[in-house]
């Protein structure tokens, strides 16, 4: 066993910090409360989202606080909005962690900024719980600190290939056609890849630019390029350009679309598309509990939220659902190492509104 050798001014300071560690909280804990952020777009066309979502996720602490919350403890929710700008995103999150700093993040918005959150999660060592995001990091980056609730663009359309390689396809020939950035691009890498993988050649990607997508001419150039698989990542109004344009020149070839791309009027596809679109989506109508349901709509009844985007209300109620789990697991004595243990051990955990989950 060894031995230590103290002088008498360090074993008081020892016994002085002893007493004082189980005063020590996690960052964004008192004694009466916790405190926990979001990131959410309050203005623009995505302002819809961001108030569905805060009223969700204000409504299950509400309900949660009105029984005296969290072993004592009421949940107190901080939103940082969302930036014009994917610098300005991270830049708004860090601020609010150092001005009113908060335990862990709940649902946040990181659309357009995914890998820039999951490393400001890596390095401030917070959790961040069921962020809506549509580029997951994956590969070999060790992301400890987030957890996410479903697969992304990437993710989605290498299942839907690996379905594709299956069917009877006479060239078995691929091309992939993709919205702009960075994210897409990489998406693009991991879909060709997965395409050779599956023994399907692949013909050069091509890159929609915004507001001179020509959907007949690569209508024309893909079908004289003998391409009976194309996998897109685009927008819903692109897609059903490019559908009308390639019916019209006689060229059907299974269409794969990860949900995000999918647009309101997929039903109204040309004839000659039946059982051509294959679609992914991360969760289906059948993962839903009448229960789940239930409580869902009871908080948007009295958020007062009507209309559509109900994956991302379900997202939020879902991560309300596991930080409040997470903290009656372990008491008291909160801290983000626990939670983050905690979510870490999950198996088949049963929200209500998803598949069945495990981390």
């Amino acid at each position: 066993m060894p031995r230590y050798k103290f002088s008498p001014n360090e074993l008081s300071a020892l016994i002085a910090y002893l007493k004082r560690l189980e005063f020590e909280m996690a960052p964004g804990v008192s004694n009466e409360t916790i405190r926990v952020g979001t990131l959410l777009p309050v203005n623009g066309p995505m302002a819809v989202i961001g108030q569905g979502m805060k009223g969700i996720l204000s409504g299950y602490f509400d309900a949660i606080n009105a029984r005296g919350g969290i072993y004592g403890r009421k949940l107190e929710l901080r939103v940082a909005e969302l930036g014009e700008s994917p610098q300005a995103t991270p830049t708004r999150a860090r601020r609010l962690m150092e001005e009113d700093p908060v335990f862990a993040w709940v649902s946040p918005v990181i659309l357009g900024v995914d890998k820039e959150m999951a490393e400001l999660a890596e390095q401030e060592a917070i959790p961040m719980v069921a962020p809506l995001s549509l580029f997951p990091p994956g590969g070999a980056a060790i992301n400890r600190y987030s957890f996410y609730l479903f697969s992304g663009v990437r993710e989605q359309a290498e299942i839907l290939l690996e379905y594709a390689a299956t069917l009877s396809l006479p060239n078995r020939r691929a091309a992939v056609i993709h919205a702009p950035g960075d994210a897409f691009r990489e998406a693009v890498q991991a879909v060709v890849a997965r395409s050779k993988s599956v023994g399907l050649s692949t013909a050069d990607p091509i890159e929609i630019a915004p507001g001179r997508f020509d959907a007949g001419a690569i209508a024309y150039r893909l079908k004289d390029q003998r391409v009976d698989v194309v996998v897109f990542l685009g927008g819903g109004t692109e897609l059903q350009a490019l559908l009308s344009a390639a019916d019209a020149v006689t060229w059907h070839p299974f269409v794969l679309v990860p949900c995000f791309g999918v647009p309101g009027d997929i039903f109204a596809a040309p004839a000659g598309f039946a059982g051509k679109l294959l679609l992914a989506f991360p969760t289906l109508a059948a993962d839903q509990s009448p229960e789940g349901l239930a409580a869902l709509n009871a908080l948007r009844a009295k958020a007062g939220i009507t209309g559509g985007h109900l994956a991302s209300q379900m997202t939020a109620y879902s991560a309300a659902l596991l930080l409040t789990e997470g903290l009656k697991a372990m008491g008291r004595d909160v801290s983000r190492k626990k939670f983050v243990a905690f979510l870490e051990g999950l198996y088949e955990f049963e929200t209500g509104l998803t598949h069945r989950l495990s981390f």
